[in-house]
């Protein structure tokens, strides 16, 4: 037992003698630059990685930018400036529509807060009058589209 203890204590002295050794666990004045150093450069590479987010944030921005001037210059045609008051505004059916179909899209439209719709079915235009505080020209062409019909806005 005795043997044993002594054996357990000669380890423990070895382990720390060998453990001082460790240039880790120095702590010279070189190792303490070493380590100012590698702070500092750590810094560096987290102020460079901030630079470079707010210079990606700064572009996107300016991208964004740009994308809204296209897309104000592009705005599709049947996009109406904004008005009030009762409007009466023409389309096409490309397809053409029969008297059943007619009926449907005169009867949609009327429940969408058009004020009257008629088809002339022989010439497949649509003539709608709506008010303008409660439907745009916009919600018609999308209700159009929902019914499975091409149209295009006469001016």
């Amino acid at each position: 037992m005795i043997k044993r203890f002594f054996s357990f204590l000669l380890f423990i002295v070895f382990i720390f003698t060998a453990y001082s050794f460790l240039p880790a666990t120095q702590h010279s004045a070189e190792a303490k630059y070493k380590k100012k150093v590698y702070r500092k450069a750590k810094i560096k590479k987290v102020r460079k990685k901030v630079k470079r987010a707010f210079r990606k944030v700064k572009r996107k921005k300016v991208v964004q930018k740009k994308i809204r001037k296209v897309q104000r210059i592009h705005e599709p045609a049947y996009r109406l400036p904004a008005r009030t008051g009762t409007i009466i505004q023409k389309y096409t059916l490309e397809e053409g529509a029969d008297e059943a179909e007619a009926a449907r899209i005169v009867s949609e439209l009327k429940s969408l807060g058009a004020d009257d719709a008629s088809i002339n079915v022989e010439t497949s235009a649509l003539q709608v009058k709506f008010n303008a505080g409660k439907l745009s020209a916009v919600g018609i062409m999308k209700k159009l589209k929902d019914l499975g019909f091409t149209v295009k806005r006469i001016d």
